[in-house]
C-alpha cells in the first residue's frame, strides 16, 4: 500500500488542542448549546444555576485531528479571568451567547466581551456572537437577527443564530472557531521517522 509523506506525518502528530469558553448571562442557553454539540442531544432543563461544566470531543478539521474542549463558567468576572489564564493561552476562543427571547441577556454581551478581553496574554482572543433559541416564535423573540448582526459587526466578530433544540447552526458555531484557531496557530507537521534497514556485517580478512 502506497503511503504518502503527508499521511505518515499526520500519524505522528499530536491532536490540535483548542479551548472554547461559553460566556453569557444565566438563561442564555450556554449549556444546551454545548450539550447539543458534544452529546447530540437536547432537553428543556433549566441550567441557570448549574456548576461549571466541561465537555471534550474530537473532530477532524482541515485534515487535522482536533481535540475540542468547551468550558462554561459562572458569570463572575474572576471566574472568566481564571479560565482565560489557565486554559486559553494561544489556542482558546469565546462564544458570546445570548438568547433571542431575552433582551436582558443580549444587553449584557458587552459586559462579557470586556471580561474576555482582560488578562495578561497579548493575543486578542477569537470570539463569535451566538444567538440561541432560533426556533422560537415571533411572539417570543425579543432581539431581532439584525440587532445581533449589528452588535457582532461593531466588535468585528462573526455572528450566527442557533437552536440547540433543532441543532440549527450549532455545529458551525463551534467548528468555525476551531478552524480560525487552526489558522492562527497551525500545527507543526513533524518529520516522520526514517525506516532503518538491516545492518550488514562486514567480513574482514585478516
Amino acid at each position: 500500500m502506497d503511503v504518502t509523506s503527508d499521511s505518515v506525518s499526520q500519524t505522528y502528530m499530536k491532536p490540535f488542542e483548542s479551548i472554547i469558553v461559553l460566556l453569557g448571562a444565566s438563561g442564555a442557553g450556554k449549556t444546551a448549546l454545548a450539550m447539543r454539540f458534544f452529546e447530540s442531544r437536547w432537553d428543556n432543563t433549566d441550567y441557570a444555576h448549574s456548576l461549571d461544566i466541561c465537555w471534550r470531543s474530537f473532530r477532524v478539521l482541515n485534515n487535522y485531528t482536533c481535540f475540542i474542549e468547551a468550558l462554561i463558567v459562572h458569570e463572575h468576572e474572576s471566574d472568566v479571568l481564571t479560565a482565560r489564564n489557565n486554559y486559553l493561552r494561544e489556542r482558546g476562543a469565546f462564544l458570546l451567547v445570548y438568547s433571542v427571547t431575552s433582551r436582558v441577556t443580549f444587553e449584557r454581551l458587552e459586559e462579557f466581551r470586556q471580561s474576555a478581553l482582560h488578562g495578561s496574554h497579548p493575543t486578542t482572543p477569537l470570539m463569535i456572537v451566538v444567538g440561541t433559541k432560533f426556533d422560537c416564535t415571533e411572539a417570543e423573540r425579543e432581539v431581532s437577527e439584525a440587532e445581533g448582526a449589528e452588535f457582532a459587526a461593531n466588535i468585528g466578530c462573526p455572528f450566527v443564530e442557533t437552536s440547540a433544540k433543532t441543532s440549527h447552526n450549532v455545529e458551525s458555531a463551534f467548528v468555525e472557531l476551531v478552524r480560525e484557531l487552526l489558522e492562527r496557530s497551525p500545527p507543526v507537521v513533524p518529520t516522520p521517522p526514517r525506516k532503518r534497514g538491516r545492518s550488514r556485517k562486514r567480513c574482514v580478512i585478516m
